[in-house]
């Protein structure tokens, strides 16, 4: 699942923009909950769904929380 990786160091490289270190940590522990919470997922058709909603909360929290 190497789609799965790239995702999830996006996400990470991600944080770097968060305005303090605080932000940043809960914003990794957060991302890594999260992508642990469907480690063990082998259903294909689940996780292009898990990948598509990722992919639409990247583009939310790129566009919208941080500025620009």
């Amino acid at each position: 699942m190497k789609i799965v990786i790239t995702m999830y160091r996006k996400f990470m490289r991600l944080t770097k923009q968060a305005p303090d270190k605080a932000s940043r940590r809960e914003m990794r522990e957060w991302i890594r909950v999260d992508f642990d919470r469907y480690r063990t997922e082998s259903d294909p058709r689940r996780v292009e769904v898990l990948l598509a909603q990722a992919s639409r909360q990247y583009k939310n929290m790129e566009s919208g929380m941080f500025p620009h």
